[in-house]
C-alpha cells in the first residue's frame, strides 16, 4: 500500500444538482491542495472520489488514502463556524 496523499487547506464538499435528496444523505468528497498525488504535479488542487471512512485525520475515499494536514480552508472553518458545527481537530471528518 503506498503512503497516504497530504491534502492541505482541505474542504468536505458534496455535489451540486442533486434533487430530491436530503442534504446529510448527499456524498461527500474532499477538496484541497495535494502536495503528492501520483497522477498530479506538486502543489495540485484536487477534488477526490467520494468519501468512504475516516479515521483521525486520514480518509479513505473510493479510489485513494488521504492524509489531512493542518488545519481546513479558511472559507471552509468559516461555514463551520457560521453553521454552530464544531471541529475535531483530531477527528475532522464524520462519517455516517
Amino acid at each position: 500500500m503506498s503512503a497516504p496523499i497530504r491534502l492541505r487547506e482541505w474542504s468536505v464538499v458534496a455535489p451540486n444538482g442533486e434533487p430530491y435528496h436530503a442534504p446529510e444523505f448527499l456524498p461527500r468528497y474532499l477538496h484541497g491542495i495535494a502536495e503528492n498525488h501520483p497522477e498530479f504535479p506538486p502543489q495540485t488542487r484536487v477534488t477526490t472520489s467520494r468519501i468512504k471512512t475516516a479515521s483521525g485525520r486520514r480518509v479513505t475515499t473510493a479510489s485513494r488514502v488521504y492524509e489531512l494536514v493542518g488545519p481546513p480552508a479558511g472559507s471552509y472553518f468559516e461555514y463551520l463556524v457560521q453553521g454552530g458545527i464544531a471541529l475535531d481537530p483530531y477527528e475532522p471528518i464524520k462519517v455516517r
